[in-house]
């Protein structure tokens, strides 16, 4: 055995004369090494047989048996031996199990392959630092084993929960190379004040009537580096809760670093008479800060023939408390927030916007700089498609607002709007023309430096507006969102050079038929830092 001299006890009564008995020991054996046997039988009024004999073990090792590393915990659904966690062929079996075991001294988990879950994950509190890895096969002894950009999948089928955490205060769990989906709740569910990290996830695919299909978030810091989430709904309905792909409250911060939200919301028509929006983030009492992070093709479309409405779509709402939030290089491009009955006006109380702001006092300040709002979309009374403030002050540099798809419905601002007792402040901004930007009465936009032109993105508005197939009167995707993969397939917000653009992501020098280059080359803010563009650069930011 793979332990010398260990020594498996098993006890079974009520057996016959003549009754076979299968044992299963659940261990791998080496073929030819030795197995000694000793059977007792007792019956009543009967003396006691003993029976010994010595057999030599024949056949195969499974093809996964050596593969491991005797430091980390393992799990794989699809392990034949003994279900303790110990290498891949003795690899517990179940989530649950597998969490349950880690401890301070081995306190990361390694998961291997995709896995289409049996039950639900038990809630599991992790009162000390924990990691997560995905990625593996059960041939991995080390983490450069691991194939470039493999996921290990943690599939709730429609019917179970995936992953369900308490992170005590002081600690951290890190979570990497996952693909949590189809869940029966929710995807994520993370509480307590401890720390959420992830690197490399893709969350997706979950259609639920809750906050959050994706994953929901209280307490602590929350950083999400280079992960998508894709495909996550809310169930169609006459209630809508916010937040279908993220949903925050409460907790310290939430970060986000190069991640991508594509797809998420309600692409059909449908009658909703209550819905909470930031499709893609809802954030309630909790700081986001997000860097080069892209949001593409998020939907919320709704209608209802009532005068009790409460609608406030946004592809992202900072609710309440969310005062220090910041936007850097990021995009919003093809997202959809629609409250209107085929051009009828159902009223003021239909919010919608790419960011809708609403903090909790007029001071509580959302920052913006070097980001694009392009194609953005909406139809519904207080609705502007790029940033709607309704409570607080925005602060927008270096950035660019274009192409605004706006419906019949629409009666402000179409890509800047402030409510009454709120602030936007605009500089070096660029807009497609005058009026893009405005104020209720005793609401105040501060605008400097802004140009007004088309910026040349390399995915134009026509491009848009034929490959995303959108009704360009009414604001909206027609034939239920059918082209969006166009959208997220095409989608492109380089500015034009006077023969094509850099790829930042590939260092490759991208030749378009377009000759001559975008406005928003080099016409950002003198002096600020424009060291992440790639050279030359003309040592001056570009807008967006």
């Amino acid at each position: 055995a793979e332990e010398a001299g260990k020594t498996y006890n098993f006890t079974h009564s009520g057996v016959g004369n003549g009754d076979p008995i299968e044992i299963a020991v659940g261990e791998i054996f080496e073929p030819s090494s030795q197995l000694t046997i000793s059977v007792t039988v007792s019956a009543e009024g009967a003396e006691n047989v003993a029976v010994e004999k010595t057999v030599s073990v024949s056949g195969t090792l499974p093809e996964c048996y050596g593969y491991g590393n005797n430091s980390v915990v393992h799990y794989w659904p699809e392990a034949p031996g003994r279900n303790d966690g110990s290498s891949w062929v003795h690899a517990y079996r179940d989530l649950s199990s597998a969490l349950a075991a880690l401890t301070p001294e081995k306190n990361e988990l390694w998961i291997a392959g995709s896995n289409v879950l049996k039950l639900t994950t038990a809630a599991t509190t992790l009162s000390f630092d924990t990691t997560l890895r995905g990625g593996f096969t059960e041939y991995s002894n080390t983490l450069d084993d691991r194939a470039q950009g493999a996921l290990s999948v943690l599939d709730g089928n429609n019917k179970y929960a995936p992953f369900n955490v308490s992170v005590s205060s002081g600690a951290t769990c890190f979570i990497e190379k996952m693909k949590f989906c189809r869940s029966a709740t929710r995807n994520i569910l993370k509480a307590g004040s401890g720390n959420l990290s992830m690197v490399n996830c893709i969350v997706s695919d979950c259609d639920k009537s809750m906050q959050g299909s994706g994953i929901y978030l209280s307490g602590g810091v929350n950083t999400f580096d280079s992960c998508e989430f894709k495909n996550l709904k809310h169930a169609v309905g006459d209630y809508h809760e916010a937040g279908a792909a993220m949903y925050v409250a409460g907790a310290n911060k939430v970060i986000l670093e190069n991640c991508e939200f594509e797809r998420n919301g309600n692409l059909d028509k449908h009658n909703s008479q209550r819905a909470v929006g930031g499709v893609a983030v809802y954030s309630q009492n909790t700081p986001i800060v997000a860097r080069n992070c892209r949001f593409i093709g998020n939907v919320e479309r709704s209608y209802k023939d009532s005068d009790k409405l409460f609608y406030s779509a946004g592809c992202v709402t900072l609710d309440a408390n969310c005062g220090g939030s910041a936007f850097t290089n990021c995009l919003w491009l093809g997202n959809c927030g629609t409250y209107c009955n085929d051009g009828k006006d159902l009223g003021t109380s239909t919010n919608t916007a790419a960011v809708v702001v609403n903090l909790e006092n007029s001071s509580q300040t959302v920052d913006f700089a070097n980001c694009t709002f392009a194609y953005n979309m909406s139809d519904s009374a207080l609705s502007s498609t790029g940033i709607l403030i309704l409570k607080g002050k925005g602060n927008a540099v270096n950035s660019i607002f274009t192409g605004a798809v706006t419906g019949t419905c629409s009666r402000v601002a179409n890509q800047v709007y402030v409510n009454k007792g709120s602030s936007m402040t605009l500089d070096y901004c660029m807009f497609d023309a005058e009026g893009d930007y405005g104020a209720a009465e005793g609401g105040t936009v501060t605008a400097s430096n802004i140009m007004y032109a088309d910026p040349r993105l390399v995915y134009s508005r026509d491009d848009f507006a034929t490959g995303g197939n959108v009704d360009m009167v009414n604001g909206i995707y027609k034939s239920n969102g059918s082209g969006i993969n166009s959208v997220l397939a095409n989608a492109n917000a380089h500015l034009l050079g006077g023969s094509g653009y850099k790829d930042e992501k590939t260092g490759q020098d991208v030749k378009t038929s377009r000759r001559y280059p975008s406005p928003a080359i080099d016409a950002g803010m003198p002096g600020y830092d424009c060291s992440l563009e790639p050279m030359p650069n003309g040592r001056k930011v570009n807008l967006g």
